[in-house]
C-alpha cells in the first residue's frame, strides 16, 4: 500500500506521547517550532471520563495496573482483565513459547515478559506509580572508583546531568527531601526540590522507628522519604491547575484527582499552544532522506480504518518505549539499512533490561494500618551505593502502604471462582465463610498485615560494546 495525502514538513514530529515526547513537544513549541505528535493509541476520553475510569477499577476482580483501560492497553499476556488475549495467549508479544527465562521453570507464565504498557495518549505515565528518585554519582564511575573490576565508566558524569535532573523536577512536581541525597552523596548545585515530600505514613513511621540507625553489613540503614512527582503544595497546585495529593492509594493503575504527573499535561499544555496530535496513528516505517545524511525525512503510519498515511518533517523524535522504539527501527530497513536504522551495531532490540523486584509479606505483631497514601512513601535507600557492589547489585527497599494488594489484592481478594486468590481477603472472611462481628474482627489481620518491595538496579555494564 503506497502512503495516501499530500505531505506537509513540519519543523518537529514526535513520535509517542510518553513523558519524553510530550515534554519535547511542549518546550519545541513554546519555541516556535511547527509541533506534530504521532500516537498510535486513542485518547482516553473518547473511551471514558476519568470518573468512568475508577469505576472500571473499582468493579475490576484483579486490580491490575491495566484494569481500568481494558480494550485500549497494547494487548499483552498477563493482563487478567483483558478480553482481547485469545485462548493460547498469543497476542501483541510474539514470545517463544519453548524458551523459558528460568530453565528451572515450566509454567507458560515464567516464560513471557510481563512488563506492560498502554497505547493511549500520554502512554504508560497515567498507571506509573509516580517514585522520581535520581542516579547515584557513584553509578557513573564504578571501572574508575575500582567497586567493580570489568565495568566501564559513562561517557558523562552525574554532574553533566544534574541540571537536566533540576529541570525535570520542576516541570514534572518533585517533592522530596534531601536527608536522602545526603545520604547517597547526591549533588544539587542547581538547587533544591520545588516542593516538600509527601507526609510519611503510620506504616513508615512504625518501620523508622524500628530499623533507622540500625547497622547492616556494615553500613547504617536511613529509612528516608521518597521523592516522588505528586504535588504537596498549594502554590505548585495552582500554578498546575491539578490538586494536592489526597491520599489515594490507586496511584498505580491511576491517579484519580491529576495530583500524580501523569504526561497528558504537557500534552494539553503543547496542543494549546497549538501543537498538532493525530491519535490512532500506528507509526510502521521511517525513511530516511538520503543514505549518505543519515537523517529521516518521512514517516510512515497507519490509522485504525488501515488508510496508509505520511508525513515529513525537519526533525524526528522517536519517543516511544523500550519495545515500540527498536520495534519501529527494525521494521525501518532500507537500502544502506538492511538491518533497520541505527543497528550498524546489530544490538537494537536487544539488553533490555527490567528491573527483578522480591516482595516480602508479613503480618506485624501491632497494628500498622496500611492503605493509607500513596503505594510508597519511604525506602531504605542505603545499599544503592557501597562497597559491597564489587560483589552484588545495588538495590533499594520500598516500605509498602499497600499491604498485600500486590500479592492477592487483599483486603478484597480476586475472581472468587480461585479460592487461592483470595485466602486471607474480606472476600473469603466474608464471602465465603460467613463470618462477621467479633469473628471476623479477630481473624481480620488487615491492620496489621505489612510489606517491603526490594527492587534490583542494574549491577553494572560489563561490555564495551553495550556501553
Amino acid at each position: 500500500m503506497a502512503p495516501t495525502g499530500p505531505d506537509r514538513i513540519y519543523d518537529v514530529v514526535v513520535i509517542g506521547t510518553g513523558v519524553a515526547g510530550a515534554l519535547a513537544a511542549y518546550h519545541l513549541k513554546r519555541a516556535g517550532l511547527d509541533v506534530l505528535m504521532l500516537e498510535a493509541g486513542a485518547t482516553l476520553p473518547e473511551y471514558e471520563t476519568r470518573r468512568a475510569l475508577r469505576r472500571r477499577y473499582v468493579a475490576s476482580f484483579s486490580k491490575a495496573p491495566t484494569s481500568p483501560y481494558v480494550g485500549f492497553v497494547a494487548p499483552q499476556p498477563n493482563a487478567e482483565d483483558s478480553p482481547l488475549i485469545p485462548p493460547d495467549g498469543r497476542d501483541y508479544y510474539i514470545q517463544d513459547y519453548t524458551l523459558p527465562t528460568n530453565p528451572k521453570k515450566a509454567t507458560t507464565k515464567d516464560k513471557l515478559f510481563q512488563s506492560y504498557y498502554q497505547r493511549t495518549l500520554g502512554g504508560s505515565m497515567a498507571h506509573w506509580q509516580g517514585i522520581a528518585i535520581r542516579m547515584v554519582p557513584a553509578d557513573f564511575t564504578l571501572d574508575s572508583e575500582g567497586k567493580v573490576p570489568g565495568a566501564v565508566d559513562w561517557p558523562i558524569e552525574y554532574d553533566d546531568l544534574e541540571p537536566f535532573y533540576h529541570e525535570a523536577e520542576h516541570q514534572i512536581g518533585v517533592a522530596g527531601s534531601e536527608e536522602m541525597d545526603q545520604l547517597l552523596g547526591v549533588r544539587r548545585p542547581s538547587g533544591g526540590f520545588p516542593m516538600t515530600p509527601v507526609p510519611l505514613s503510620y506504616v513508615d513511621k512504625i518501620f523508622r522507628s524500628k530499623l533507622h540507625g540500625k547497622t547492616f553489613n556494615g553500613q547504617t540503614i536511613a529509612v528516608t522519604a521518597t521523592p516522588q512527582a505528586r504535588i504537596t503544595e498549594e502554590s505548585y497546585a495552582r500554578q498546575e491547575g491539578r490538586k494536592i495529593c489526597e491520599g489515594y492509594g490507586t496511584c498505580i493503575p491511576m491517579c484519580p484527582t491529576r495530583a500524580k504527573y501523569e504526561s497528558l499535561f504537557h500534552i494539553e499544555k503543547a496542543i494549546d499552544l497549538g501543537a498538532e496530535i493525530r491519535t490512532k496513528a500506528i507509526v510502521t516505517k521511517l525513511e530516511l532522506a538520503s543514505q549518505e545524511s543519515g537523517r529521516i525525512s518521512r514517516a510512515i503510519y497507519k490509522q485504525r480504518n488501515d488508510d496508509v498515511h505520511s508525513v515529513r518533517g525537519k526533525l524526528f523524535i522517536l519517543a516511544a518505549n523500550g519495545i515500540e522504539s527498536p520495534k519501529l527501527l527494525l521494521l525501518s530497513t532500507q537500502p544502506g539499512a538492511p538491518y533497520g536504522l541505527a543497528n550498524s551495531s546489530r544490538t537494537v532490540g536487544c539488553y533490555l533490561m527490567d528491573h527483578p523486584l522480591k516482595a516480602s509479606y508479613a503480618t506485624a505483631k501491632e497494628p500498622v494500618y496500611p492503605h493509607r497514601g500513596p503505594p510508597s512513601t519511604s525506602a531504605i535507600e542505603t545499599f544503592r551505593d557501597g562497597p559491597f557492589r564489587s560483589k552484588y547489585a545495588a538495590f533499594r527497599t520500598s516500605i509498602r502502604n499497600d499491604g498485600w494488594s500486590f500479592a492477592n489484592s487483599a483486603p478484597r481478594g480476586r475472581d472468587p471462582t480461585k479460592l487461592f486468590q483470595s485466602r486471607g481477603t474480606l472476600l473469603e472472611f466474608v464471602g465465603q465463610k460467613r463470618l462477621f462481628g467479633a469473628e471476623l474482627q479477630r481473624r481480620l489481620s488487615a491492620i496489621r498485615i505489612a510489606r517491603f518491595s526490594c527492587t534490583v538496579l542494574a549491577k553494572c555494564c560489563r561490555s564495551k560494546a553495550i556501553a
